[in-house]
């Protein structure tokens, strides 16, 4: 089923505050849903789905993401070629349940996203890159990147609208945001030593969903052993929670990472 935002607020969004804003983190989806609200009720439309999303960019961007589009209602497979499927919960081995033909409209402003990787990446790098954002402003940038609510025992997690991907590269500092829906997976990484973005998009959904973080693990390695000439190290990603875990590559890597970070 496709939850509209009015349902998903009226239905799972409760009505009192879990802690005093300010004190601590906690990641929630419907937040995104209720801004998108916002935005529609100062917008003069009849309809929450009649929000053109795409005007939070720049007049100016706009015509840069042709491949881009937000749904608001029907199945994936109206949207994308791209078949999903989704890992059973249990111990079915992949690819266990093709969902091309479920809705991909389940959290309007919080997931109702389609695109290429090229468009992402492109968005990504206009928002965060620290000599010409193009998206906010520095000082909103500061704010996105702000991780000092959220950190505990000294694990960085979520500013504002932003994940820490710290532990997607095992070392540097990496930021951007993960995104999945039923059959579909990616992350989007900011480099901001290296100013350069990697995109990932894959087309399975997995329980630990950990292969966009897994092949970011490898690819950002890999870019910085080009970039040094020297040889790739073995890098592998393990898992210890939901996408979360830490990327560990070989005594080389972590040498050429530190030397091109300084």
């Amino acid at each position: 089923k496709a939850f509209g935002p009015l349902e998903i607020v009226g239905r799972y969004v409760p009505t009192e505050l879990q802690f005093e804003p300010g004190t601590k983190q906690a990641y929630c989806s419907s937040n995104y849903i209720m801004l998108g609200l916002v935005l529609a009720a100062h917008s003069d439309i009849r309809s929450w789905k009649d929000l053109d999303q795409l005007k939070v960019v720049p007049a100016k961007l706009r015509g840069e993401f042709n491949h881009s589009t937000f749904m608001n209602d029907g199945p994936c497979e109206d949207f994308t070629p791209v078949h999903g499927f989704m890992e059973s919960y249990s111990t079915a081995a992949l690819p266990s349940q093709d969902v091309w033909n479920l809705s991909c409209a389940g959290g309007w402003t919080a997931g109702n996203y389609l695109g290429t990787t090229e468009d992402v990446a492109r968005f990504t790098y206009e928002l965060y890159n620290l000599r010409n954002p193009l998206i906010v402003s520095n000082k909103s940038q500061a704010l996105l990147t702000d991780f000092s609510t959220g950190e505990e025992n000294g694990f960085k997690f979520y500013g504002m609208g932003t994940f820490s991907l710290d532990w997607s590269i095992g070392d540097g500092e990496a930021y951007g945001h993960v995104g999945d829906t039923y059959g579909y997976q990616s992350q989007t990484t900011y480099f901001p030593g290296l100013d350069f973005v990697l995109a990932v998009a894959t087309n399975v959904e997995t329980a630990t969903q950990a292969q966009p973080a897994d092949t970011t693990c490898t690819a950002y390695h890999e870019v910085i052993s080009v970039l040094q000439g020297v040889q790739a190290p073995t890098c592998n990603f393990h898992v210890f929670g939901r996408f979360i875990g830490i990327c560990r590559c070989s005594s080389e890597s972590s040498e050429s990472s530190k030397s091109i970070m300084i």
